[in-house]
């Protein structure tokens, strides 16, 4: 610093200590007035520094460090009584500046014992060196009376007849009587002093803030020895302990770190931290300590807004930089660092949503978002992990984490969050920083739950604790294995285990590797929906009659599958309306009893199926004989009396509709019929009987089904029709007073119908209501029937 400015500096202290001097000779005094009831007080200003009640630890060495002292002050806070027999219990935890004490706080207020036992109230709050009596029942009651009277009555009736717990933090010696978390070791009926924090935990909190195993190894064993005077500096403060680290952050080498070691001196209970908060500021650089010098101007505990901060001290010339505003936070960052500030959370976030975004990993921080209860990260597909502290967001309540498909596992002990009620994806773990599945024991989850990667799950046991059939609330419920690897008997005992009540509405398994199911999934009578997906050893599904609410039945990669069950009558599938079946390589039939066995499916309105090799037919209908007049007559009922939208495709078996043992039909197959898509076909010449269809979707893998075949019988009804890889026959016959009702058609690979001069006839039919054509890949188009089109 040159000469002017010291002489300068030197007046101005002078100045304020001349000030200071005559201030204290009139016995002028800081205080709160109000003016009148109407005006602002000098507090709706002034806002104070106000504590939270979770720390951010991620690496997890404030928990370790403070266990016993947790423990001892739990048990007294549980068990203990008031030494004067009153209800009210007073612990107050003194030590000097730095210790840990609000720390210390933290940790028992977070404690799932102190929850349990205050469930009906527990309060932190900041009270503050500029105590009074309103101000403190206004944070408790979280009110804002302007009278005495007024807030110490809505303290009363918030208190009255309640077991509560409050935690008044940053006490002043004249109210040490109501404190948690006082400054000095003040006299009190069971007070607890703060012990000094092993030297084992002091050396893990200075290297994690050097960053020391990022060091090379050869670094490594030349600064390793000096860590050790390191640690007795700080003189068992966590707090001194921070700030020395981060004095040590960028320096690397060994003449460095002696330097730091020659100008410090050994923390106690007269100096307090004093001495490595020195340190700290003579370290700053010069420009840096100028900015932390403005801050003076600043009340001791004020809350700081940081970007105003920033420019007044831009405004003063402190900062000369085109990125200022970067280099402000960058400042503001090293002195929270080195402990000379401290980040406050006064507006607490009760709701976050990241669906859909890009992140990999959250934050560690987030851990002291104490209030937020719904947290969703719905659809964050490069997620990998959760904060490891998440056991302390102890109001969360909704977890929305499905489609986070690199989700490794849950943070540990999730089973502390007891409010929880929304899981919606579960991925178990392998190793101690991981939730098992024993952590959902005493969770009340509701709604819908998916648990991932079971292969993780060694062994039954594991999986019994979930305890899933309890969980009344439970709905929906959906259990996925990864890598298909496991042995059969662990995945049917893994899934035996995982047993759930009987009221649940819908079931999801998937990569399950056993060869049967558990006899609890026939128990399931409320079951409305049943999903089974790449289960490849199944070869027979539980007993469908056992689940009479079914609607939606859903199967997908059961490659040994070869029928759904022995018996598909109508009382047996009287209420499904969505069937889907894809993939199953074996599947001949609907019935094990063969193509004779007549099968009905009443309430079906939705049927596709794919990927089905050696299907051949869809199941046969019903047939019903009647006497009438001297004769027998026989008619057939449709097995899909509600079918309105039909999807078949690559069945290179499927070759006929299942029309009733060769009688006559008096009755269309399906009688309701909207929509029909049929892919990939090659075997089936004809389409079913349909009156009512509307929608058309049809490719011609083979010249077994003619174009006339396809909606000949469709040509009063339909109104959308899409054609793949269709060709005109030249021997059929096409009546040029034919007329459709067709308004939409959609034409891919499609060439014939243009180039060859039989297709005129055929637009002369199609072309009369058509209002919207689309055509693509017809690279052969030749010819335009303009003529039929201009009408």
């Amino acid at each position: 610093m040159e000469t002017g400015a010291l002489h300068k500096l030197r007046r101005i202290v002078e100045s304020i200590n001349d000030l200071v001097t005559e201030m204290n000779a009139f016995g002028f005094n800081r205080h709160h007035q109000v003016i009148n009831n109407n005006a602002p007080t000098q507090e709706d200003y002034w806002k104070w520094r106000e504590m939270d009640s979770i720390m951010v630890d991620p690496e997890n060495i404030v928990t370790r460090s403070r266990e016993e002292e947790r423990k001892k002050i739990i048990e007294i806070l549980i068990n203990g009584q008031a030494s004067n027999g009153d209800d009210l219990l007073v612990v107050p935890i003194v030590g000097m500046g730095g210790l840990g004490k609000t720390t210390l706080a933290q940790l028992i207020y977070n404690d799932p014992q102190v929850q349990e036992h205050f469930h009906q109230l527990r309060k932190w709050v900041c009270v503050s060196n500029d105590f009074n009596v309103q101000s403190l029942a206004n944070k408790i009651c979280n009110s804002w009376d302007t009278s005495r009277d007024g807030a110490l009555k809505n303290l009363q009736e918030q208190l009255s007849g309640k077991k509560y717990c409050r935690i008044d933090d940053d006490c002043d010696k004249e109210i040490a009587q109501f404190m948690g978390t006082v400054t000095d070791n003040l006299w009190a009926n069971k007070y607890h002093d703060v012990q000094f924090l092993q030297n084992k935990f002091i050396q893990e909190i200075i290297k994690a803030k050097v960053g020391f195993s990022g060091l090379p190894k050869s670094k490594q064993d030349e600064l390793d020895n000096l860590v050790g005077p390191i640690v007795e500096r700080c003189g068992g403060s966590p707090m001194a302990a921070k700030a020395l680290g981060s004095v040590l952050h960028n320096k690397t080498s060994k003449q460095e770190w002696e330097d730091v070691l020659q100008r410090s001196s050994i923390c106690s209970y007269e100096t307090g931290i004093l001495p490595i908060l020195n340190l700290s500021y003579d370290d700053l650089p010069s420009p840096m300590r100028q900015c932390f010098a403005f801050c003076a101007l600043y009340p001791k505990t004020y809350h700081i807004d940081v970007h105003k901060l920033i420019q007044l001290w831009m405004a003063n010339g402190f900062i000369i930089d085109k990125n200022a505003e970067i280099v402000g936070e960058q400042i503001v960052k090293q002195m929270v660092s080195r402990s000379f500030f401290e980040y406050v959370y006064q507006e607490p976030i009760r709701y976050l949503d990241l669906s859909g975004s890009d992140i990999k990993a959250l934050p560690d921080d987030i851990s002291i978002l104490y209030s937020l209860q719904t947290l969703k990260l719905s659809g964050c597909k490069e997620l990998n992990k959760l904060p490891q502290q998440m056991k302390y967001m102890t109001s969360l309540r909704h977890l929305y984490t499905d489609e986070c498909y690199k989700l490794e596992c849950m943070p540990p002990e999730l089973g502390k969050l007891t409010s929880l009620r929304t899981v919606t994806c579960f991925v178990v773990g392998c190793g101690s920083y991981c939730s098992s599945l024993g952590e959902l024991k005493n969770l009340d989850i509701r709604g819908s739950l998916e648990i991932n990667h079971l292969e993780n799950v060694t062994a039954a046991m594991n999986a019994k604790m979930a305890n899933l059939r309890d969980k009344k609330e439970l709905r929906q419920l959906s259990l996925g294995w990864t890598c298909g690897k496991e042995e059969e008997k662990q995945c049917y005992e893994v899934l035996e285990a995982l047993r759930t009540h009987a009221g649940l509405l819908a079931l999801e398994i998937s990569f399950y590797q056993g060869t049967c199911f558990p006899s609890w999934l026939g128990m399931l009578r409320s079951m409305v929906e049943l999903r089974l997906f790449i289960c490849r050893k199944i070869e027979q599904l539980p007993l469908l009659c056992q689940l009479p609410e079914l609607q939606l039945l859903e199967l997908v990669g059961l490659e040994k599958l070869q029928f759904l069950c022995s018996d598909c009558t109508s009382s047996t599938l009287g209420k499904l309306k969505d069937l889907r079946l894809s993939s199953l390589d074996n599947f001949e039939r609907f019935c094990q009893g063969g193509q004779g066995k007549l099968v009905a499916f009443p309430q079906l309105q939705i049927l596709r199926i794919g990927s089905c090799k050696k299907l051949t037919a869809l199941p046969e209908a019903p047939v019903l004989r009647e006497s009438y007049g001297g004769g027998d007559y026989t008619m057939t009922c449709s097995a899909f009396p509600r079918l309105k939208i039909l999807e078949l495709s690559s069945l290179c078996s499927f070759e006929r509709w299942g029309a009733a043992l060769a009688t006559e039909v008096k009755h269309p197959l399906f009688p309701v019929l909207e929509t029909v898509s049929i892919w990939s076909c090659p075997q089936l010449a004809t389409l079913p009987g349909a009156p009512k269809l509307r929608e058309l979707r049809v490719s011609q893998e083979n010249q077994r089904m003619s174009l006339g075949a396809a909606t000949a019988g469709y040509l009063t009804s339909l109104s959308t029709l899409s054609l793949w890889n269709f060709n005109v026959d030249g021997k059929e016959k096409w009546d040029d007073h034919m007329s459709s009702s067709v308004t939409g058609m959609r034409l891919t690979c499609c060439d014939g119908l243009f180039f060859e001069s039989r297709a005129l006839a055929l637009w002369s039919c199609f072309g009369q209501q058509l209002q919207d054509l689309t055509i693509k890949e017809c690279s052969d188009l030749v010819h335009w029937p303009d003529k039929e089109f201009r009408s």
